[in-house]
């Protein structure tokens, strides 16, 4: 007994010896994720003070093992979020780790035109970033529109037109040029890409298409978008960086992490919000009786509804991830909705292949290709037709008729008589090798392809009995237009890198580079007249037939050095220098040069108190923009001689020596974080001058050359700032409230039109105003005699006084076309970790359109109340209605607005149910755009409007932006 005592206690003291040992090869894990949104965090270093360590996955899940004791402390770190320290108990695999994001990350890494980009810390420039990704979770946009606008202070996203498939313009920090392209570049993932804007098909001489070439691209798989905003940060890119460029960077796998598959699904509707409220009723005398005229509702008493609600559809699916020697990415989408017209509607399918390759440490291969493939059908606005055409200037008299009211013909005719539409297959490639021989040098070449077959057609058809009354004669017999363009870019691009330690204190940093940028346009045009007989729609079926065919190339030759000293990573100066050429110069001008000098020092960061991070920046540099591709030569005319041969007549007197238009801008600013790091702000202000601005001026009879020369001569000044603050209102357990502040002011100054030149005529340019300033003619003084007739009508004479001579008076300031000032705000509410609501507002104020709906009611078809009640109105705008077009100050209206951009709200749903589901994790939402506008302006939107200049922003017979709700599901497996 006493021996097996013995051994009981022995074993039991074995026992006991045991349990600690097993204790000592514990593990803890779990998963660490973003305190604002819950979102899961990839790539975070977790790591105890014994210096053992684990990195989340792409599920933001960790573990690690082989430790002692019973509890552990771990430092958390992610590049972008405040460290983290907390005590865990050994043997918890379920923790939950939340990190707050910085209000200023110095450490983020920019794309700048070097070969790894920087640190936002060495720039002196301002960059604005949008986290593409994060913004696809909050408020899911179907094009890049939506996705830039009101998140960059200083870019202005130009939509135009509520159609499906149309695209925006964008213009950032205003306008630098008379007659060249205001349009920024764009890279793909190191790749100039085309971004044409307001492509198709231009008829009967008034407007021209809707599409453009940014919205081919998918806002569900990029990543992130970078935005130069000026030549003091975008020198690196030489000529046609002028105005701005835009980076997007495209998903990518991470090496390491498990293969993540993606789905998501997406529908929902669009509608024109209270149609019979806001489109204006014409008037007319019917049987002697003043009638108006709404469409909406007299549709409705026909049985017929104008407008309906356009339904939207897509899926999108995608798998990424990686091993220790590769990763990849792949995701396709699939698009396609309606708008509020039967005959307007866009499919476009889109898919992106990423894959990297590490076969050392060395180097490593990152490949790209993505695609586009889309058609879309649009709702004929040509300015002269189109059912908003007859349904805006309508008329009582016809609706006892066939035509039911509407102008040109009833609905079911206009959008069965004709159908313009545009093609695409676009496809993009690149290739980058990333070459990191030395520890102190790295070099990179990155080779692409952009190529967009577009194919633009508009179809009139062969009509029916019944419909030739609406359009009678050979038009009855239809036509069509048809035109084929391949545009196509080349890039080659090399950049090397070397760095050095000169002290402890100071790092040099020198970088070289070159570029090769080649565009060619091919274009083949054809049209055809008179359809033999129904149901024939190509041109080889008609019975008449013309065409051509052309090409043009443009290509940029470029190399740049750029030499960075810093000095204990605090103190940062950079100067550089980039040298051109370009197809398009003349041929006696050859290289242009453009400087750049920046510095950036960082006063604090990671402080305790009020001020934890403040950088100081300033920048300046230069960039430029090409001429027109032909601007520069002198070309001649082909015609039929005298004998019926082929002979030549001068054309264009063509510029030799024609240069680029130089941009030069000063930048100064700061970005601050405060208040325990939790405010985030970003001021910049910036001053620009465009020099060698190029215009067109008459030629002298005795060249022989008719028309206009391009000539270097004009001058334009642009100054403004920008500000945005952004910071944590409240961070609790079950409440987080994060908002976001931002606007930014930008005035224009015409300070050169050439030797004693004041004005380009009677409407502008004009020397001391802005660029796209509005002239006008102006009625200050008018009677209304007892007929309703103007009379005693005096016109500003623009010197403080009046002229009786409407007609010869001159053309008075009245406002600029783009806004002057723009901003936005929004707030994210989260709740219980799962729950999220955003609300966006933007707004655009300063501005004026020309509300030429109203004018051509009122003045060419004679339809308003005005013209029939003139006494009941102000005689100044009566005067001005009838003088016929001599004065428009009375269109010329205000633009601004406030607008309810977007809302949204979208539940994380438990794991519990996602897993009921197939999947890890699922998010269920909701989003509307647009569903609120306070404005000023005269017509049925501030935001419909065509460009028929560079600058002029005209609303006549556009679709108005279109309020929106869409309902979204997305899984992860």
């Amino acid at each position: 007994m006493m021996r097996s005592a013995r051994l009981l206690a022995a074993v039991l003291g074995l026992l006991a010896g045991i349990q600690p040992l097993q204790a000592q090869q514990g593990e803890v894990g779990g998963v660490v994720v973003d305190s604002k949104t819950g979102q899961p965090l990839v790539r975070v270093q977790v790591v105890t003070e014994g210096g053992i360590g684990s990195t989340t996955d792409n599920r933001g899940r960790f573990r690690i093992g082989n430790l002692t004791g019973t509890q552990v402390a771990v430092n958390v770190a992610l590049i972008g979020y405040r460290p983290l320290r907390a005590t865990l108990n050994v043997g918890n695999l379920e923790a939950r780790l939340e990190l707050s994001e910085m209000a200023v990350n110095l450490g983020e890494i920019v794309v700048t035109g070097t070969v790894a980009g920087a640190e936002k810390r060495t720039l002196g420039n301002s960059i604005s970033t949008v986290r593409a990704a994060e913004v696809q979770e909050l408020a899911p946009s179907l094009d890049m529109s939506n996705l830039i606008n009101s998140r960059a202070p200083g870019v202005v996203v130009i939509p135009g037109t509520g159609q499906v498939g149309s695209a925006p313009r964008i213009k950032i920090r205003g306008t630098n040029s008379f007659s060249l392209s205001d349009q920024p570049l764009i890279y793909i993932d190191g790749v100039r890409v085309a971004n044409d804007v307001a492509t198709g098909i231009s008829v009967q001489g008034f407007g021209s298409g809707i599409a453009g070439r940014l919205n081919d691209i998918d806002p569900d798989n990029i990543e992130s978008i970078e935005i130069l905003k000026g030549p003091a940060a975008s020198t690196l890119y030489g000529t046609e960086a002028a105005n701005g460029v835009v980076q997007i960077i495209t998903k990518r796998g991470r090496i390491g992490d498990r293969p993540e598959i993606k789905f998501g699904a997406r529908f929902g509707t669009q509608w024109f919000m209270n149609p019979e409220g806001r489109i204006v009723e014409p008037v007319d005398k019917v049987n002697g009786v003043l009638t108006s005229w709404n469409p909406v509702t007299s549709e409705e008493s026909f049985g017929n509804k104008l407008f309906k609600n356009g339904f939207g559809q897509g899926y999108s699916l995608s798998i990424g991830g990686g091993q220790q020697a590769y990763n990849y990415y792949a995701g396709v989408t699939y698009d396609y909705d309606k708008g509020i017209e039967p005959t307007n509607s866009a499919k476009r399918i889109t898919g992106t292949v990423n894959l990297g390759i590490t076969p050392g440490s060395t180097y490593d291969i990152q490949t790209s290709l993505s695609f586009v493939k889309s058609d879309v059908q649009q709702a004929f606005e040509a300015g002269a037709g189109g059912i908003w055409f007859s349904t805006i200037f309508g008329d009582p008299k016809l609706v006892d008729t066939p035509y039911r009211g509407f102008l040109f013909g009833p609905p079911e005719y206009q959008w069965g008589s004709r159908q313009p539409s545009q093609k695409i297959n676009r496809y993009t490639a690149s290739v980058t090798v990333n070459h990191r021989p030395a520890s102190w040098f790295s070099h990179r070449l990155v080779v692409g392809l952009d190529q967009t077959d577009e194919g633009s057609e508009q179809l009139n058809r062969y009509l029916p009995p019944e419909w030739v009354q609406f359009n009678p004669g050979t038009a009855a017999l239809g036509l069509k237009y048809s035109q084929k363009r391949t545009i196509q870019y080349n890039t080659f691009d090399y950049n090397a890198s070397a760095r050095a330690d000169l002290t402890s204190s100071w790092k040099s940093t020198t970088s070289v580079g070159g570029q090769i940028y080649r565009r060619r346009t091919d274009l083949v045009w054809a049209q055809g007249d008179q359809f033999p007989a129904p149901d024939l729609e190509t041109i080889a079926a008609t019975a008449v037939r013309i065409g051509y065919d052309d090409y043009v190339e443009n290509t940029t030759v470029g190399v740049f050095g750029q030499q960075q000293f810093g000095y204990k990573d605090r103190l940062y100066v950079t100067a550089a220098l980039r040298v051109d050429n370009n197809s398009a110069f003349g041929e006696d001008f050859s290289f242009v040069a453009y400087p750049k000098v920046s510095s950036s020092y960082v006063w604090t960061e990671g402080a305790a108190g009020w001020l934890n991070t403040l950088k100081l920046r300033a920048a300046y540099g230069q960039s430029g923009q090409q001429p027109e591709a032909f601007a520069a030569l002198r070309s001649y005319a082909p015609v039929t001689g005298g004998d019926g041969g082929p002979a030549v007549i001068p054309s264009f007197v063509g510029n030799p020596d024609l240069a680029p238009e130089r941009s030069s801008e000063i930048e100064a600013g700061f970005e601050a974080g405060l208040f325990g790091d939790r405010v985030a702000v970003d001021f910049t202000y910036y001053y620009q001058n465009t020099k060698d601005a190029i215009l067109l001026l008459p030629v002298a009879p005795s060249t022989g050359f008719p028309g206009n020369q391009y000539t270097n001569i004009g001058a334009i000044r642009n100054h403004g700032f920008e500000i945005q603050v952004n910071g944590q209102a409240v961070n609790s357990d079950n409440f987080g409230l994060n908002l976001n502040v931002s606007a930014s002011h930008n005035t224009n100054e015409v300070t050169d039109l050439g030797e004693g030149v004041t004005t380009l005529g009677t409407f502008g340019p004009k020397l001391g105003y802005p660029v796209d300033a509005v002239f006008r003619r102006k009625v200050v003084s008018a009677e209304l005699n007892e007929q309703g007739r103007a009379i005693n009508i005096q016109c500003d004479d623009d010197k403080g006084g009046s002229t009786p001579n409407c007609a010869t008076a001159p053309a008075v300031y009245l406002g600029v076309f783009d806004p002057r000032w723009e901003g936005a705000f929004s707030a994210t509410a989260t709740l219980w970790k799962r729950l999220r609501i955003y609300g966006l507002m933007d707004f655009k104020l300063g501005n004026k359109h020309i509300d030429n709906n109203r004018r051509a009611l009122c003045q060419v078809f004679l339809r308003c109340d005005e013209n029939f009640n003139p006494q009941n109105y102000d005689p100044l705008m009566i005067a001005e209605i009838q003088l016929n077009n001599v004065a428009q100050s009375w269109v010329t209206n205000d633009a601004g607005f406030l607008k309810l951009r977007e809302l949204s709200a979208n539940y994380m749903v438990p794991r519990s149910i996602a897993g009921f589901l197939g999947g890890r994790d699922a998010t269920i939402g909701i989003t509307a755009r647009n569903l609120a506008t306070i404005t000023n302006w005269s017509g049925l939107d501030p935001e419909s409007y065509f460009v028929t200049q560079l600058f002029t922003r005209l609303e006549q017979d556009n679709t108005p932006q279109l309020a929106s709700v869409m309902f979204n599901l997305n899984i992860s497996f």
